[in-house]
């Protein structure tokens, strides 16, 4: 069973999640609301919610290296929950090229590639592109009926 709620602050697995974004010193825990996802009572992934204006969410966040291959039903979770508890239309998310798996399960998840922000992210003192994706309300609500009924 998938289970979604706000917290203030990440949840203790955040750690974990933490080390396995960055194999350096560069990556900090964002500032704001966090939404984490939860499956079977486990905590799965958690998210910070950034807002961009009162209409787009950023999302930025990882999912607990035991749950690996089951991120698109994490996503699509966050974004059921997001896109029903709160007024947005839009949620964005900004992915490093060297994540593929992440890239992959955005589109997987129904969000498309919008942009990418040339040489923007440093990892072991290398730069690299970071891309945008994004998804509307009707999107990710249209892609998990298809993966209900698939």
């Amino acid at each position: 069973m998938i289970d979604t709620e706000w917290t203030d602050t990440p949840y203790p697995a955040w750690e974990g999640i933490e080390s396995l974004m960055a194999s350096d010193d560069e990556f900090t825990v964002p500032e704001g609301p966090f939404v984490s996802v939860f499956i079977n009572g486990e905590m799965a992934g958690s998210f910070s919610v950034i807002p961009w204006s009162s209409v787009c969410l950023q999302i930025h966040g990882g999912i607990n290296k035991r749950f690996w291959g089951k991120g698109v039903e994490i996503c699509t979770a966050l974004g059921m929950f997001l896109f029903t508890s709160s007024p947005i239309v839009k949620i964005v998310a900004i992915v490093p090229e060297f994540n593929r798996l992440m890239r992959r399960c955005l589109v997987k998840t129904g969000l498309t590639q919008e942009g990418i922000v040339a040489k923007s992210f440093m990892k072991n003192m290398k730069l690299h592109d970071q891309y945008v994706y994004g998804v509307y309300r009707g999107e990710v609500i249209r892609c998990q009926q298809q993966q209900s009924v698939g």
